[in-house]
């Protein structure tokens, strides 16, 4: 029977030959406690296989296997960035340990004191790892310090157990070490004009980098600043108000020459370098003069007013001005002034007298009188200012007709016009038309045949306030007579109109009446001719209406005529109809028309009746009137009704009116 009870081995052999042998092979799979008690503590594993026989004692056999005892421990520290850049900035560690010997591990602590990493692991088997997560948050004091001097911040973990020594690893974050230091200066104003003016200026400091800084001194030698921070945190910023007063010298030397206020403000720290800050405050150097000019009116109407120009000259700069010369050529002002201090100013009053050529010119075209005044002096360009005095521009004409008779009652009574034309304006007038059109022959304006216009003073021209005077004679013809005795108009006058016209002004007329005495007329109505047929002179009370005053018949033209039939009244419709017809129509415009014009036909017929109109006429009127055509009563080329209902109905009223006059 063999038995090796570490592998497991047990075997019987039924039978073995002197001299024979048996051999066997069985495995043995090494435990982790073996290492962990170091092979029992003798450091290999001990193995004894046994033999024994029924004819023999046991036997025992051993064999040795040497452990290798390695208990060892690794730890690595990582950090997840590379470099932090201001306090506050967060670091996270990453403390890994792991057991990289043979022998399981037994209370491993680990620690971190920065970050205050302290953990106790029980029990770490070879190959496994633990790992733990910490925070650090980089402090002011680091970036201060600049990590103790070498310009990161170190950071170290341990690891150590029962069975090994400690281990360290430590991981390494970069500081941004980074002192900064910016100054900036303001002024409250860009520019000042005048020596007095404050300047208010702001300079501030601040840490712009990542290190306290210490023993900040800040300076602006111009507004006597100087003023020392003991420290100034990053971020934190300090401000100083100071004010400066701009002095005449700053004006006089412009500055210095380039026009403005410089100023430097600097700032220093134990940590930087100094720093500088530059305000420039413009400097109004100006000379500078100002010129202005006004009238007393606003306007002049006529040659002869007075007009008082003020002339103002004014040193508005900050220089003293030096041969200053006021001129106004229209008034005749030439005045110097040696010296003019900065805000005086100096006046002066003149006097301008408007003349006929301002007025006749209109201005010069413009409307107005223009006068402008000029300024100089050795520090400035020349200035001017102008005055503008409207001119009331107002050429006007008037027109005066009269005749030496108020009435005439006979051809061959005479007229006599007299015409005056007087410029009641303020304009020269020239090119001076007279049109008369009832007298035009006679006209004349030379009753002294001297070769001069009557009123004129030789020059042609119709001046101001000057009036010319035309003379002219008319003599009343019979058809003015028939054209007063045909008209309704009661008196009936004589119109004789005159007009003028110049190159400066629009047309002027002047009207003349002189009354024509009119004959006396009567006249019967529609109404006696009807009821006395008896009366008509040479007219049958058959004929034809249409063929009496067109001539034939007129197709356009229908006629309503009532009839009594029967006992009935009846309407009916004719293309003709007879003068006694005409007089029994009803109605008005064109029957109305009829009746009156057959009633005027009778009335210049018969040789009892003095009536206005000839029979002439009144056909003349009728046709024109009942063929749409315009009516032109008095003769005189004008239209008195337009054709159409116009016609007809301002004829009907002029023959009711002549028809039912009474004798006069």
């Amino acid at each position: 029977v063999v038995t090796d009870p570490l592998t497991g081995l047990s075997q019987t052999i039924d039978s073995l030959s002197p001299g024979d042998s048996s051999s066997f092979e069985v495995t043995y799979d090494v435990k982790q406690i073996d290492f962990d008690t170091n092979g029992g503590g003798d450091g290999d594993i001990d193995n004894t296989a046994t033999a024994d026989s029924d004819q023999t004692d046991a036997v025992t056999a051993d064999a040795s296997v040497d452990l290798v005892f390695v208990p060892e421990l690794t730890i690595t520290k990582t950090a997840n960035v590379s470099s932090v850049d201001e306090a506050g900035d967060d670091i996270i560690y990453a403390v890994e340990v792991e057991n990289t010997g043979n022998v399981t591990l037994t209370n491993v602590l680990v620690t971190d004191p920065m970050t205050g990493l302290s953990e106790t692991v029980a029990s770490l088997a070879p190959g496994a790892t633990v790992t733990f997560d910490r925070l650090y948050e980089a402090t002011q004091g680091d970036f201060d310090t600049n990590g103790g001097g070498d310009g990161d911040i170190d950071n170290t973990a341990t690891a150590d157990s029962d069975q090994t020594e400690a281990a360290d690893a430590s991981a390494t974050v970069s500081l941004r070490y980074g002192p900064s230091l910016t100054i900036s200066k303001t002024a409250n104003v860009a520019s000042v004009d005048a020596a007095g003016d404050e300047i208010v200026y702001t300079v501030s400091v601040q840490n712009t980098g990542n290190v306290t800084l210490t023993n900040l001194v800040v300076t602006d030698p111009m507004t006597g600043l100087s003023e020392t921070i003991t420290s100034l945190a990053p971020g934190d910023s300090s401000s100083f108000e100071v004010a400066y007063t701009a002095t005449q010298g700053d004006f006089d030397s412009n500055g210095g020459g380039d026009g403005d206020i410089d100023n430097t403000a600097t700032a220093d720290s134990d940590e930087t370098d100094a720093v500088q800050a530059s305000a420039s405050v413009d400097l109004v150097t100006t000379a500078s003069l100002v010129i202005s000019k006004s009238a007393n009116v606003a306007s002049v109407d006529q040659a002869g007013d007075n007009i008082v120009y003020t002339v103002t000259v004014q040193n508005n700069g900050n220089v003293t001005l030096t041969n200053l010369v006021v001129n106004d050529p229209m008034t005749g002002l030439s005045e110097t002034i040696p010296s003019l201090a900065p805000g005086d100013s100096s006046t002066f009053e003149r006097t301008y007298e408007a003349s006929q050529s301002d007025f006749d010119t209109n201005g010069g075209g413009d409307g107005d009188i223009d006068n402008t005044a000029t300024a100089d002096s050795d520090q400035t360009g020349a200035v001017q200012a102008s005055a503008e005095v409207d001119v009331l521009y107002d050429p006007d004409l008037s027109i005066e007709k009269m005749a030496d008779v108020e009435s005439v009652d006979e051809a061959g009574d005479l007229i006599n016009y007299t015409i005056a034309v007087s410029n009641t304006g303020n304009i020269t007038l020239d090119g001076v038309m007279l049109s008369d059109d009832l007298i035009a022959a006679s006209l004349d304006n030379d009753s002294d045949d001297n070769g001069v216009i009557d009123g004129d003073d030789g020059d042609g021209l119709l001046e101001v306030g000057e009036s010319w005077t035309w003379t002219g004679q008319y003599m009343v013809t019979q058809a003015d007579l028939d054209m007063a005795n045909a008209s309704s108009d009661n008196p009936y006058l004589l119109r004789n109109t005159a007009t003028v016209d110049t190159d400066q002004t629009d047309p002027e007329s002047a009207t003349e009446t002189v009354e024509i005495m009119k004959a006396v007329f009567e006249g019967l109505s529609p109404g006696y001719w009807k009821n006395t047929p008896e009366d008509w002179d040479g007219i049958a009370l058959n004929q034809s209406f249409e063929d009496f005053f067109f001539g034939g018949q007129n197709d356009d033209i229908d006629w309503t005529v009532k009839t009594s039939q029967r006992g009935r009244d009846k309407f009916q419709t004719f293309d003709d109809i007879t003068f006694m017809q005409a007089l029994e129509l009803t109605g008005g415009d064109a029957a109305a028309l009829a009746r009156g014009a057959v009633a005027a036909i009778l009335n210049a017929r018969d040789e009892d009746v003095t009536y206005r109109f000839t029979e002439d006429q009144i056909k003349a009127w009728v046709e024109a009137a009942l063929t749409g055509e315009d009516l032109d009563i008095d003769g005189d080329g004008n239209t008195d009704f337009e054709g159409g209902d116009d016609a007809v109905e301002g004829l009907k009223d002029l023959f009711d009116y002549n028809n039912n006059l009474e004798l006069m």
